[in-house]
């Protein structure tokens, strides 16, 4: 037999307010289960709710409840137990990306369809279980958007779920480890090894760091000059693949448009390009678009380090993920702050 719940909607914007309630009737839940209201201080038996969803205004002084709580807002201190819904997002996108975040919390897909819930879920936005190793490239034709840091943010949030995650730079400037704790080189043995295409797998784990996530230290610039890493490390990448010792492979590479690229492009699962929302940038980011290498399905180009005060010069480009820009970035605040949420939850 179907089990009601309460589902509280504390919106102060009546037209949001209305809006998010006719997504929920749409996708399943009953009127008699729905609750608006726009100042809590009207909500009786706060203990028995099962849903709350509260923008800033309704969200002061967030009272226990007994089910899930998702606010409309920024993430402060005070709740960390509190799922965070961006704003801006259109009333579907909200109820989207409150599906998104309880496929997080662990929910089932079994339990998600099970006649015991109130309303449907969208079953096809729901990530499927990542079989195997997978390989993520990230790079940008923009200089200084925040690839690097976004892309060791991803790699953190997936080694918090978890999973075994391994980092390559394959850019020819290796200045990564300076958001690491530990920024010591790889040997200089094991980077002539490498440029000079003599290095094994077992050479390769040899030079593994470990911050959460594991990755091939840095090697020296002297060292590296006007070698291919692309075609030096296709090789390595795909044996790695073979093996899956690793459940995420991620790789950053240099922008480039030629042959070795795209091999590598084709053996990813997903492409992602950065970029931000500035003229120049918003340029650049359409030019890459039009110069797709692989499948277009691959891609995903997200806006790091977007300001909602500065002109959006991104608003006729699908845009995966806009990521708002963080006070004194770092890897850790990055993944603290859910950062690149829905880039990671495609990625899943």
């Amino acid at each position: 037999m179907r089990k009601n719940r309460r589902i509280v909607l504390g919106i102060k914007e009546e037209e949001m307010l209305l809006g998010l309630a006719c997504v929920f009737l749409k996708h399943g839940a009953e009127s008699e289960e729905l609750e608006l209201i726009s100042d809590p201080a009207f909500l009786e038996n706060k203990q028995d709710i099962d849903w709350l969803i509260a923008d800033e205004s309704c969200a002061e002084g967030i009272w226990p409840v007994t089910g899930e709580v998702f606010v409309i807002g920024d993430r402060t201190e005070k709740n960390p137990d509190i799922m965070y819904l961006r704003k801006g997002l259109t009333a579907e996108e909200l109820y989207q990306e409150m599906v998104t975040k309880l496929t997080v919390r662990g929910m089932s897909e079994d339990d998600m369809q099970d006649e015991s819930w109130s309303f449907d879920f969208e079953m096809d936005d729901i990530p499927e279980e990542n079989i195997g190793s997978r390989l993520y490239l990230s790079y940008s034709p923009v200089g200084g958007c925040g690839k690097t840091l976004g892309t060791l943010a991803l790699c953190r949030h997936f080694a918090l779920q978890g999973k075994r995650v391994l980092y390559l730079n394959l850019e020819p400037n290796q200045d990564f480890a300076f958001f690491l704790k530990n920024r010591e080189a790889a040997s200089a043995d094991f980077a002539d090894a490498v440029c000079s295409q003599k290095a094994d797998l077992d050479d390769l784990q040899s030079a593994v760091g470990e911050e959460g996530f594991f990755y091939i230290r840095p090697l020296e610039h002297h060292r590296i000059q006007n070698q291919d890493f692309l075609k030096i490390f296709t090789e390595y990448i795909q044996k790695l693949l073979e093996q899956e010792e690793y459940e995420i492979i991620m790789a950053e590479i240099p922008y480039r448009l030629d042959q070795d690229a795209k091999i590598l492009a084709d053996l990813a699962d997903k492409v992602m390009v950065f970029g931000n929302q500035n003229e120049e940038a918003a340029f650049k980011l359409r030019l890459a678009k039009k110069s797709e290498i692989t499948d277009p399905e691959k891609y995903l180009y997200i806006c790091n380090r977007f300001r909602e005060e500065d002109k959006n010069n991104l608003e006729d480009m699908d845009i995966t993920e806009y990521v708002p820009e963080v006070e004194n970035p770092s890897v850790e605040s990055l993944t603290e702050n859910d950062c690149f949420f829905l880039t990671a939850e495609i990625l899943r």
